[in-house]
């Protein structure tokens, strides 16, 4: 998926524009760990959530992030559905 050159964030429009009936997964790094750069996963998500709506009665569309890389985001209002953290990656901050 490309992403905006001198961001280098993802635009939830194109994600959407992209979504096909055998899209099964969309998966969003929510932080690089490298450029430090934070996608707008909220958006993505309703961005999927939307063509799910718009899509009845055909495969839905789920949405995954790997987060493991902002330990001190705030996720409240968020509104995200499933919550799944592996705390693997905090290790070296409870230590």
């Amino acid at each position: 998926m490309e992403c905006n050159p001198s961001s280098g964030v993802v635009d939830p429009v194109t994600i959407e524009r992209a979504l096909r009936p055998n899209t099964a997964l969309v998966s969003v790094m929510l932080a690089n760990n490298e450029t430090g750069i934070i996608q707008p996963v909220s958006d993505i998500a309703a961005s999927v959530r939307r063509w799910n709506k718009e899509k009845p009665g055909q495969r839905q569309v789920m949405l995954h992030t790997d987060a493991a890389q902002v330990c001190e985001y705030d996720y409240t209002g968020s509104n995200w559905l499933v919550w799944l953290f592996k705390s693997n990656k905090l290790k070296n901050f409870i230590d």
